[in-house]
């Protein structure tokens, strides 16, 4: 497997930049107050002492916070009335299906009509639900700015995917709204992933991944990848929406998460898979 990116790697154009990044600000009287605090800590130090050179020639992973990071409040809000409508538009038009079967005299006279508004219903809610993984793309690509040309300027064969960054210890539990939203890029010739969040920035070289494994959550599979920060250790875990793969589990049992097969041929050299 190649080493670590040198002072002679070719830089590209859009290489991955920490001018937009701030310290973190944690408790140093209480808990950490984001479970990458202190990874976030290391990396701003290695930044610091690298007298200025760029994050991506220092050969290191990395986890900056961005500065003035985008609120996740709005695309929550949209997310939970995605959900509540999209819920209540599928109960309502079985509700009406159900009620022209109890009631007879309706059936005579408005089963078309009944049907046909049911039927309205049911759809509107599915599209609801099954747009909601767009719609937070959509919001993490304009939130991330020029940063999202950055993980195009990789030259990569795969391109970016919108995607979640979650706490991998909670990855299990139901979530409305991530811990951040993202978008993935792939760098094979350097061997490493470039992850562009609207609260962090992560970079991930193969030679630091301690593992990658799949991980099950409340309703989904993701990929959790656990690494190292000079000598503290990083562990989220990546949930990508693919209504194509949803189809292939629920169907004919689709176990490989989709995000498994480029992050493994990007990374897999050094990693042990679990």
């Amino acid at each position: 497997m190649g080493g670590r990116p040198d002072m002679d790697t070719p830089r590209h154009e859009y290489d991955f930049v920490a001018n937009a990044y701030a310290p973190p600000q944690p408790d140093a009287t209480g808990p950490l107050a984001d479970f990458r605090d202190e990874a976030a800590a290391s990396s701003v130090r290695l930044v610091a002492e690298s007298f200025g050179r760029r994050p991506e020639d220092l050969g290191e992973s990395l986890c900056l916070p961005v500065e003035n990071p985008a609120d996740l409040r709005g695309i929550k809000w949209s997310l939970l009335l995605r959900l509540v409508f999209g819920v209540g538009g599928i109960a309502v038009g079985g509700i009406l299906a159900l009620a022209l079967q109890k009631m007879p005299e309706w059936k005579e006279q408005f089963e078309a009509l009944i049907l046909s508004v049911a039927m309205c219903f049911s759809i509107g809610g599915i599209g609801l639900l099954l747009t909601a993984a767009t719609v937070g793309r959509s919001f993490s690509r304009r939130r991330i700015g020029d940063r999202y040309d950055a993980l195009w300027a990789l030259g990569s064969a795969i391109k970016p995917l919108g995607v979640s960054v979650e706490d991998a210890s909670t990855f299990e539990k139901m979530k409305l709204v991530p811990e951040d939203l993202a978008w993935i890029g792939f760098d094979r010739s350097r061997r490493m992933l470039l992850i562009e969040g609207i609260r962090y920035r992560y970079l991930i070289h193969s030679e630091d991944v301690l593992d990658i494994e799949q991980v099950a959550g409340a309703t989904t599979t993701g990929i959790a990848i656990s690494y190292l920060i000079d000598t503290t250790t990083l562990k989220i875990a990546l949930q990508y929406d693919s209504v194509k793969h949803e189809l292939r589990r629920q169907t004919i049992g689709a176990r490989v998460d989709p995000l498994m097969k480029p992050i493994t041929e990007t990374l897999v050299e050094q990693a042990t898979l679990v």
